[in-house]
């Protein structure tokens, strides 16, 4: 069927008059006053998070663990029971081989992430290029992704690819028959909400959306405002039969990636997973709000992700930290044993000692297979000295209770834990 071209007023707001749904309301629905302080504090700590020394070492780990992290987040959330550890081993295993479908559902992640990732990345380079061209910078934070219903659909293909489901096909949109219910959401968990039915309906209320998202009023919103909004009204819609939530979610990442925001936007579904019952909760809440024509009913969905934001930006910060620490500490090792400050088996010994965190007690480092062919044809003496050396050079020290401890530059205070990094 052909669709129509829907037009919000001035102030991005449109109405559309489904078949068999009533109607469906969009609109930007903020307090900007009430969101502002919030959005200050996400986009502070993301300028202090990117201006940190990212040398390629600390990139692709950084990158690595984010995509572990988010994946495991998002299928955990569908109700995938599979491991962080067992999620880790099935992405970096190679494709090919036959898989069931809760494996099948981390690779699938994975493919999406990675299109996502390269969609954002060819959207800001060009965007970047062009105002470069011009004479002009590129602000972070800028809408500046074009929504069409093709990127839902091939985000949506990859998520659900080759997964078993009565019903679900890749980019299929629902049509309910009669009795057959779909539900947002768990009664336990903020509540349940019924979509539109008919597929004529989310065909309609689909490319209402994208017509929505890219009107002036919408297009010029923050990205963190807008991204957030299309998530929202996309779950609203819920439009497929299955992997509505993992699509949403990625599609959310890929807006704020093409828009200047790194890292974060996959790590978000960390938070998420965390504050799932928030999450359904406020789905309901703000959709209730709207229809009782509430003023700026969306504003609590919208300050609920960007806490998440700041969350997870200082989360990300953290772990940037440790592996920046651990580089020096590694560059410092190096150059201790170049300029023969410390013996190659003093080398070993604290190298283990902070690739192993289960050997840092005198008694477990003394029993090791590696320590007694090092110490074979020494003395305890030597033994003795060797550990005294690193704790001379403040490289270590042991406590009272015969415990090592590794000194190193990692900061004191994690800002994910620091009563005043996140936003209350």
């Amino acid at each position: 069927m052909t669709m129509s071209s829907y037009t919000p007023d001035e102030n991005g707001y449109l109405k559309v008059k489904t078949y068999r749904s009533g109607h469906f309301v969009f609109q930007i629905g903020l307090d900007f006053q009430q969101l502002e302080p919030f959005a200050a504090r996400v986009n502070d700590a993301h300028i202090r998070f990117t201006s940190l020394p990212f040398v390629s070492e600390i990139s692709g780990e950084l990158e690595k663990q984010v995509m572990v992290s988010s994946i495991y987040g998002t299928n955990t959330i569908e109700g995938g029971e599979l491991s962080y550890e067992e999620t880790e081993e099935i992405i970096q295993a190679q494709d090919g081989a036959t898989l069931a479908d809760s494996e099948r559902r981390i690779t699938n992640l994975r493919n999406a992430y990675k299109l996502s990732e390269k969609t954002a990345k060819y959207i800001f380079q060009a965007r970047k290029q062009q105002l470069e061209q011009a004479g002009q910078l590129l602000i972070p934070g800028e809408g500046i992704l074009h929504l069409a219903e093709d990127m839902f659909k091939e985000l949506h293909a990859h998520i659900t690819d080759g997964l078993q489901h009565r019903y679900n096909k890749p980019t299929l949109y629902r049509d309910n028959v009669k009795g057959h219910k779909t539900q947002v959401g768990h009664t336990e968990k903020g509540g349940v909400y019924q979509p539109p039915k008919c597929k004529d309906d989310i065909q309609m209320l689909m490319h209402a959306l994208c017509d929505w998202a890219n009107c002036d009023a919408v297009k010029n919103l923050p990205a963190l405002y807008r991204a957030s909004l299309i998530h929202y009204y996309f779950e609203l819609i819920h439009p497929f039969w299955d992997g509505n939530g993992r699509t949403g979610r990625v599609a959310e990442a890929t807006i704020l990636r093409a828009s200047g925001y790194e890292y974060a936007p996959h790590a978000m579904s960390h938070y998420y997973l965390d504050n799932i019952q928030a999450y359904f909760q406020l789905l309901n809440q703000c959709r209730k709000a709207a229809e009782k024509k509430q003023t700026a009913p969306n504003t609590d969905f919208v300050i609920f992700f960007l806490k998440g934001m700041l969350s997870t930006i200082n989360r990300l910060h953290d772990r940037a930290n440790v592996l920046i620490s651990d580089i020096l500490m590694q560059a410092r090792l190096e150059h201790l044993i170049v300029n023969q400050a410390i013996t190659v088996r003093q080398h070993t010994i604290l190298a283990t000692l902070i690739a192993n965190k289960q050997i840092r007690h005198r008694d477990k480092l003394k029993i090791q297979p590696w320590y007694k062919a090092l110490y074979q044809n020494l003395t305890e003496r030597t033994a003795v000295r060797d550990l005294k050396k690193l704790v001379d050079l403040q490289l270590i020290y042991i406590d009272i209770n015969n415990t090592i401890h590794i000194i190193s530059s990692k900061p004191k205070i994690k800002l994910s834990e620091h009563p005043h990094a996140n936003i209350s």
